[in-house]
């Protein structure tokens, strides 16, 4: 019984959501100061990273941007240093609070703890059931991938909530209502706000993932705008919801186009 209160009380967005990002946290903590430095040093990059990835070049532009930052002041900032999301926002961080990547892990818990109450939310929505929504997201909290991801720098910190964000945008706007075509303002805000979002995360770091779900959501939302319009019994409702499917996918094409222009007069340098 203990057991189904607990899921219980986790089918609580706040509560989730909470749980998930101290969780995050300490969890980054353990893995960057206690399990690489003593427990698996042969593992140890230094810094808290994990040999043979990414972390340790990314870490590195960080570090030169934010001593570029602390000597020239703000206007020396870079969203993309070297073509690396990871690293500009890592460098903000380390001016802020300390030159180290432990200080990021809050970032990377607001991110994971987001992801995955998104996550809860497109289950529960689709098995109409909170706690078997709960459940469901367990693996995507507690596999290891997960925990390497969310104690480390990659990019798939941003890419994977990014790719949620965009799920849980197209689920607001499909999601079954009292009028099977209508959409509810707020609803219609948000999923604009989570799929521009998740877009710009993606994209700047996965650019073809997001071209390719752009040509994936293109071809759902013609045959989706078929579905609703065969069963439509209010046109008003189903234009509305037709509007708001346009310009998510609007959205997601404009983001696209502009990052792939902003990535032509930028070079990638992560030299490890």
């Amino acid at each position: 019984m203990k057991q189904f209160q607990l899921l219980h009380w986790l089918s609580k967005p706040k509560n989730l959501w909470v749980t998930i990002f101290l969780y995050t946290i300490l969890t980054g903590l353990f893995v960057q100061l206690i399990f690489l430095p003593y427990i698996f040093p042969a593992g140890h990059a230094g810094n808290g990273l994990l040999k043979g990835v990414d972390g340790k070049g990314f870490h590195k532009l960080a570090l030169e941007l934010s001593e570029a930052i602390k000597a020239e002041g703000w206007s020396q900032w870079d969203l993309m240093p070297g073509g690396q999301l990871v690293s500009g926002v890592a460098a903000i961080f380390y001016v802020v609070i300390y030159p180290k990547p432990w200080s990021v892990l809050p970032f990377n818990a607001i991110l994971n703890a987001s992801a995955c109450l998104c996550l809860y939310l497109i289950i529960s929505e689709l098995m109409e059931d909170h706690i078997k929504g709960v459940i469901a997201s367990l693996p995507f909290i507690f596999f290891p991938s997960s925990l390497l991801r969310n104690a480390q720098f990659h990019n798939e910190n941003y890419a994977i909530p990014g790719v949620i964000f965009i799920l849980f945008g197209w689920m607001l706007i499909a999601r079954k209502n009292a009028n099977p075509q209508s959409i509810k303002f707020p609803d219609s805000a948000r999923a604009l706000f989570f799929i521009a979002l998740g877009s710009l995360l993606l994209g700047l770091v996965r650019l073809y993932i997001l071209s390719g779900m752009i040509y994936l959501y293109g071809a759902m939302g013609f045959a989706l705008g078929i579905y609703w319009l065969r069963g439509r019994d209010d046109t008003r409702a189903y234009l509305l919801k037709l509007f708001v499917a346009t310009i998510g996918f609007s959205i997601m094409l404009f983001t696209g186009a502009v990052i792939k222009s902003y990535n032509k007069d930028s070079s990638s340098d992560l030299t490890v």
